[in-house]
């Protein structure tokens, strides 16, 4: 320590300067009793004048400086007295919906030229089943065409389909669940082939097979055929549209109360129609060898 009246250096506790002789202040730490809690106050501060802060004073600057904590805390809420966090989880949901509300529709949604071309059936190339052609919600679609064209209207399938690749001309006899949100309890599938010379992943492959099914669902989904056949036909309906069938091309079932239509074409291509007793046309079977 340093003599502050010489400026030379002295004995740390000293009491006296052993070169000018003046008497050395000593600092001491108390205990004082502040808000019901005992607070060890630091070393009294020395002013220039070498005096010390009294304890008096020491607690009033304590109160002070928690005053002044209180008053700057008050003024960073807003002034109509809502909390900062609850302000700027109102703000962040409103962006999330909005957000939301315009990213979903390409996925969950049905676009609205779609419902309109579904309702006039006017975008099959002819009345015939043979063209391989379909629509879902106003889609139109064909065998042989590309699964992504089905996901860019929300279908998909589970995750683990994804990893999943064919070798070129190579197809799956097995047929895949394709989920939509719009139709959560509606069963549709589909079958895999790749009709490109590199190997691809099925969700860049084609499909060559489709069945939809709309007996389990109180939302059943709006499919249509060539001929104006769609969910809800009936016999004479698909007679008039495809021609009448031979015994050995219907099938009841009369457990289940529903008939099968089975229509073919060069060996390659079959259709096949169930029709319920209760609710006409609910399923269809698809396929192009």
């Amino acid at each position: 320590m340093v003599c502050s009246k010489c400026g030379k250096e002295i004995k740390n506790g000293a009491r006296q300067c052993r070169y000018c002789g003046s008497d050395v202040a000593v600092s001491k730490e108390i205990d004082v009793e502040y808000s019901d809690q005992f607070l060890t106050v630091p070393p009294p501060i020395i002013t220039e004048s070498h005096t010390f802060i009294s304890e008096e004073d020491f607690l009033k600057k304590v109160r002070q400086k928690e005053e002044l904590d209180q008053e700057m805390w008050h003024d960073l809420r807003p002034k109509w007295g809502f909390p900062i966090w609850i302000f700027a989880f109102v703000l962040l949901s409103i962006l999330v919906f909005v957000i939301g509300d315009m990213i979903l529709p390409s996925v969950v949604h049905l676009d609205a030229s779609k419902k309109n071309t579904y309702q006039n059936g006017n975008a099959f190339s002819s009345g015939d089943w043979t063209n391989d052609e379909f629509m879902i919600d106003g889609a139109l679609y064909h065998l042989n065409q590309s699964f992504s064209d089905l996901q860019k209207d929300g279908w998909f399938f589970e995750d683990e389909v994804e990893i999943f690749s064919l070798n070129p001309g190579e197809k799956v006899s097995t047929t895949y669940d394709i989920l939509s949100y719009e139709y959560p309890k509606a069963k549709v599938q589909v079958g895999f082939v790749n009709l490109r010379d590199e190997l691809r992943e099925f969700s860049k492959c084609e499909i060559w097979s489709i069945v939809l099914d709309n007996r389990d669902t109180d939302h059943p989904i709006n499919f249509m055929l060539p001929g104006g056949i769609q969910t809800g036909s009936t016999e004479s309906e698909i007679y008039s549209a495809y021609g009448e069938l031979n015994s050995n091309q219907i099938y009841r079932v009369e457990d289940s109360g529903y008939t099968v239509y089975h229509y073919t074409y060069d060996y390659s291509q079959y259709l096949d129609l169930m029709v319920y007793d209760d609710g006409g046309l609910l399923q269809f079977s698809f396929r192009h060898y």
